[in-house]
């Protein structure tokens, strides 16, 4: 809406409210719509770990603290991307950061929340909005000062490399540390990996 505000299409959204679904019949009513509508949108990084990580609430529920050890690899079919079964190695490695992400709790999943939620509004130390694209109709008329529409490019996907620090730092109360400073705009994602390197 905000890349095209002359096309009406945009400033209408069907919606559809279901009540009481449990997590399961929402996945479910989630594909069939897809299904029906042939639609497929690629889930972002931050979207992804979020997922990983009410399955990972799910599944602590359902079994206590010994995680299923199959919990990896379906939280991987789920969002669509394949695990090949036939291999020795169980080619799950290269997710380790998302997984190391998701499978957080309590406080330190609290402050990644928040630090994502800050990324998706471009309010962290060092990030930068730039400026959208526009139409040369609209960008004239706001130019003019016909118009206050401020037009700003949406943020891209996270890159999960600043967040691979965070592996192998078993002390939560580091991490907790580091990451509420992150979130209080005191370290930018690049300094927050070098406090992690140290």
């Amino acid at each position: 809406m905000k890349e095209y505000p002359l096309t009406p299409f945009f400033k209408y959204a069907e919606c559809k409210v279901y009540a009481g679904l449990t997590h399961e019949e929402a996945k479910l009513l989630a594909w069939d719509h897809n299904n029906d509508n042939d639609y497929r949108q690629k889930m972002s990084c931050i979207e992804t770990i979020r997922f990983f990580h009410h399955e990972y609430l799910d599944t602590l529920k359902r079994c206590g603290p010994k995680l299923h050890h199959g919990l990896r690899r379906q939280c991987l079919l789920e969002v669509g991307i394949p695990v090949d079964e036939s291999t020795k190695s169980d080619g799950l490695s290269r997710y380790d950061s998302w997984f190391q992400l998701a499978f957080q709790a309590c406080e330190v999943w609290d402050l990644q929340v928040k630090i994502f939620s800050m990324w998706e509004r471009k309010e962290l130390k060092g990030q930068r909005a730039k400026k959208a694209k526009i139409d040369p109709q609209v960008e004239k008329k706001a130019k003019s000062g016909k118009s206050d529409l401020i037009i700003e490019e949406l943020p891209k996907d996270m890159k999960l490399l600043p967040w691979r620090s965070l592996q192998g730092i078993k002390d939560d109360r580091l991490l907790i540390f580091v990451l509420s400073r992150v979130a209080a705009k005191e370290f930018s994602l690049d300094e927050m990996v070098t406090e992690f390197q140290k």
